[in-house]
């Protein structure tokens, strides 16, 4: 049994469909944060120039939250 298989089988035997993983809430994190820089009209590029932060960096953080 694979990790995934073990974690989802431990939520669904304990009452916890409704929890995630932490791929999971990372991804989420990384959606809502790019949700945020739109909401702001900002471009990767124009949030990387204003944090400091790569844009590539950026970018992954949007899509895998990590």
């Amino acid at each position: 049994m694979s990790l995934s298989e073990c974690f989802l089988s431990f939520r669904l035997i304990s009452g916890l469909e409704n929890t995630y993983s932490p791929a999971e809430l990372a991804r989420s994190l990384g959606q809502n944060a790019k949700q945020l820089r739109l909401a702001k009209n900002l471009s990767r590029k124009t949030l990387a120039e204003l944090s400091g932060v790569s844009e590539s960096s950026i970018k992954r953080f949007e899509v895998s939250g990590s």
